[in-house]
């Protein structure tokens, strides 16, 4: 078996049938994002989130930046392919090249994407690849 620590994940775009995950970009993304996520009735989806929901847009952006420049975790926007639109994130986090280890986290849906079948299997596929 192989010992030498593993490489480590790499700010590219892996594309599935139904999602695209793609770097996160505070430049095009953050706009759709906070969107998606902003307002009473989005507080749920933060709620096993170690953040948000954010008081304002500005609060959202700073995040937003500080989670693109993160190599630790390292956020990808994830992507309804067919509206082209960031509807989520997710990230690798914990990533310890030398024991091979990584987690995936910090997974965000928006209600444009939650209670359909198709983002989660395409979405872990892509990013355990």
């Amino acid at each position: 078996m192989d010992s030498s620590p593993a490489p480590r994940p790499q700010r590219i775009i892996m594309e599935g049938r139904h999602v695209t995950l793609a770097p996160l970009d505070p430049a095009a993304h953050a706009h759709d994002l906070w969107e998606a996520t902003r307002g009473a009735e989005s507080d749920a989806l933060w709620r096993y989130l170690f953040d948000g929901p954010y008081p304002d847009r500005a609060s959202f952006d700073a995040q937003i930046v500080s989670k693109a420049a993160s190599e630790d975790p390292l956020f990808f926007a994830i992507f309804d392919r067919h509206s082209q639109r960031p509807v989520g994130w997710a990230a690798y986090m914990r990533i310890e090249p030398r024991h091979r280890v990584i987690e995936i986290g910090s997974i965000l849906f928006t209600r444009a994407i939650q209670r359909r079948a198709w983002p989660r299997p395409d979405h872990g596929h892509l990013i355990m690849v």
